[in-house]
């Protein structure tokens, strides 16, 4: 799921950004892993995740089989998931530039829109 999700952040980046030139990463910023950018590089890594407790739910699904039984499925645990996002270039204002630009599409797309959404995220209420 946390792997679908960082695709579908990706794509968006991908489309919001407009530029090829800004390599999309999910890596930990660490000094060996900074040592090797060598291009405008924008880095989302995800460093927490917490059970959203105000959407959940206690209550289990319950389906009727074709068999004419019945299952009974926990309700999926809703998550949130924290990004620490850094711009990594040569000059402080590519990075600035990089930033601005990320966090203006961020707040144009507050929910991920469906048509970047793997199957495994979508119809999520």
């Amino acid at each position: 799921m946390i792997e679908d999700l960082d695709k579908a952040l990706r794509q968006l980046l991908i489309r919001e950004l407009k530029n090829g030139d800004v390599k999309i990463e999910f890596k930990p910023p660490v000094r060996e892993w900074s040592n090797g950018v060598n291009r405008p590089t924008l880095n989302l890594f995800l460093h927490d995740v917490r059970e959203n407790k105000t959407l959940r739910q206690s209550n289990w699904d319950v389906k009727r089989n074709g068999n004419g039984r019945y299952t009974r499925q926990r309700t999926p645990v809703r998550l949130d998931l924290y990004y620490l996002i850094t711009a990594w270039a040569k000059e402080p204002d590519d990075e600035h530039r990089i930033l601005t630009r990320t966090l203006a599409a961020l707040f144009r797309n507050p929910i991920l829109p469906e048509v970047l959404l793997p199957e495994s995220l979508r119809d999520q209420p």
